[in-house]
């Protein structure tokens, strides 16, 4: 699975966000990078996503909307 996230979410989504995710610790997402990531995801999602990432995809999609509405963020732990 960590090839996989690697390089279908951790890459792209450093590049997307401007930020450095990190194995084995939070990251914290503040408002504007959870409508980055969600506008990232919303986009990923439009393609075949791999299968093991799937509920994970959708789960940060709802958590990043819902922190956006919320004025909030959402921490990611990998």
């Amino acid at each position: 699975m960590w090839p996989v996230l690697y390089d279908d979410f951790i890459l792209p989504i450093m590049g997307a966000c401007d930020m450095v995710l990190s194995l084995g610790d939070p990251d914290y997402f503040d408002t504007e990078h959870c409508k980055l990531l969600a506008a990232w995801l919303h986009n990923r999602m439009e393609r075949p996503v791999p299968p093991v990432l799937q509920d994970f995809y959708e789960k940060l999609l709802e958590y990043a909307e819902r922190a956006i509405e919320l004025g909030t963020g959402v921490v990611v732990e990998l």
